[in-house]
């Protein structure tokens, strides 16, 4: 006698079917993904290099947002060789027109944040506290809290804080 197919052999096909049918659809968009990604590389890096160029120029001719996005590039070793010396440069001419992100970076340096200790700057509080408060000012908040922490921790005597103050209020961005 023959014998006849179980309803559980049927679904255990059917299920066995799907599931080469959805490997089947993985490998092929992983070989996919695979393809696009290698095979434009040397287009990213080139586009990359061309963006660099183009970032470094504007950074050049002083432009302030440039300069920081350059200088953090230097900071972090993305797309150019890690470089502090150049990361504290760019940074600073960026502060000084008046961007406040790196206003902001540039008073974490000056007060020696661990993770920039190696940048060079000395560590001065009143500059620090000069810094955080023009970016603040501009409404950055993370600046804000930072210049907050040094006053919370004691790092700062009253009479830097006047000073700082005294400095901020005087402080004028300069030109390109």
């Amino acid at each position: 006698m023959e014998e006849q197919p179980s309803i559980r052999t049927g679904i255990e096909k059917s299920t066995a079917k799907k599931r080469g049918g959805i490997m089947k659809t993985f490998w092929l968009t992983i070989s996919v993904f695979i393809l696009v990604l290698f095979g434009n590389f040397t287009i990213s890096v080139k586009a990359g290099q061309d963006n660099l160029a183009k970032l470094q120029e504007a950074a050049q001719q002083g432009d302030a947002n440039a300069q920081y996005n350059l200088g953090v590039l230097y900071l972090q070793g993305d797309g150019v060789p890690q470089n502090h010396k150049q990361a504290v440069k760019w940074i600073q001419e960026a502060a000084r027109q008046g961007n406040a992100e790196a206003q902001y970076k540039l008073g974490l340096l000056y007060a020696n944040n661990m993770k920039w200790s190696w940048s060079g700057v000395p560590v001065d509080y009143t500059m620090d506290y000069m810094w955080l408060n023009l970016s603040a000012a501009q409404g950055n908040k993370a600046a804000d809290q930072s210049r907050d922490r040094i006053v919370y921790k004691h790092l700062i005597t009253h009479e830097q804080i006047m000073k700082a103050q005294e400095m901020a209020q005087n402080w004028k961005p300069s030109s390109p």
